[in-house]
């Protein structure tokens, strides 16, 4: 068994381990002091005397603490002047069996928060305010996103391939970066300093998992309020602890040809297309998406491969002419490999303005 205390502050609920924590009181009056950082609530005046609070919901990028609402205080060191986080109401104290303490999928664990505690059927972030108390007041936290952990590469691309739907598009993901079809995940509960596109975690056979919106991480649709308890399907991933938020789950299909992106199109989230009736369908890298996002400049993409590989203009060479708004332009013949009609355009997410 295990002591922790439930708080609830900022339109959220944590759990801390009562062993970190000296004591708990009440706040008293918390006077804001003016060009503080966001995490520090103020100082507080009450029946023992001045201490420095610092705000548990603001550091963890939700709400920061409402000073009309009375609040207490956990007390995180002693002395002349305490020092401590202030929230919202009392906490409760609560004795959790050990096994309802859960690890967080690995690519989400952090210092300030490696696992989850499973009251009543909810899953709350068990968040480690003594390494949090100690980066607050050597000023050193900026309450930014956790930093996902770089995952390994995709499944195979000569296996069977299913198709999803996300955002209203059409996607393909190997089929061995998958844990099963689908499951209902029931409720999903928030998690502080997630990245927006990780709606929260869910339970699933007794672990917890990742719910990845990809929609919304590819651009496709805007991040979904956090206070969304119930969703539709989930497509389970293998390996990293996660499930992505689908649409509807469509076919298994094999024998498909893939063709490489050219490098405008292709991201960390994919490099490959399959060809389905004459058509180009991305091939997602479902690993890919826990992992942090990382632009490429235009220049690192495309460049010259040589000086050399431009015609001198004492040179003779040949001209490849296309109109382009009503305006005549040309290109040297030799850096046009092919002209050709086009029978579709397939819109790809997530890529370079003039795509």
């Amino acid at each position: 068994m295990r002591e922790i205390l439930l708080i609830k502050s900022g339109g959220m609920s944590y759990a801390v381990a009562k062993d970190q924590v000296f004591s708990t009181r009440e706040a008293g009056a918390v006077h804001f002091i003016p060009m503080t950082p966001r995490f520090f609530a103020g100082v507080g005046l009450g029946g023992e005397g001045m201490s420095r609070l610092f705000d548990l919901s603001g550091s963890l990028g939700f709400e920061t603490y409402e000073r009309r609402i009375s609040g207490s205080m956990l007390v995180m060191e002693e002395g002349r002047i305490p020092a401590g986080f202030v929230c919202q109401g009392a906490p409760d104290t609560l004795s959790v069996e050990d096994g309802d303490i859960m690890p967080l999928p690995e690519f989400l664990s952090s210092q300030v928060m490696d696992s989850c505690v499973l009251v009543d059927g909810a899953l709350l972030p068990l968040i480690n305010v003594k390494w949090l108390f100690v980066q607050v007041m050597a000023e050193k936290w900026d309450c930014t996103e956790i930093e996902l952990t770089v995952q390994s590469p995709g499944g195979e691309l000569d296996g069977p391939l299913r198709f999803l739907r996300l955002g209203g598009e059409v996607f393909a993901v190997p089929e061995g970066d998958l844990l099963r079809e689908s499951v209902s995940p029931g409720s999903i509960d928030p998690l502080p300093l997630a990245p927006a596109f990780v709606r929260g975690v869910f339970l699933h056979e007794g672990s917890v998992r990742a719910a990845i919106d990809p929609a919304q991480r590819m651009g496709l649709r805007r991040a979904r309020h956090l206070d969304v308890a119930e969703t539709d399907e989930v497509v389970l991933l293998s390996e990293i602890g996660a499930g992505f938020l689908v649409d509807s789950v469509m076919g298994l299909r094999e024998g498909l040809d893939t063709v490489p992106l050219p490098p405008l199109a292709a991201s960390s989230l994919m490099r490959y297309g399959v060809l389905v009736e004459r058509e180009v369908v991305p091939l997602l890298v479902a690993r890919a998406f826990a992992e942090p996002e990382a632009d490429v400049p235009l220049d690192e993409l495309y460049g010259p491969a040589s000086k050399d590989s431009l015609p001198l203009l004492s040179e003779e060479f040949g001209v490849t002419e296309f109109s382009l708004l009503d305006d005549r332009f040309g290109v040297p013949s030799l850096q046009v490999d092919d002209v050709t009609g086009m029978s579709s355009i397939r819109r790809l997410p997530g890529v370079h303005s003039i795509m």
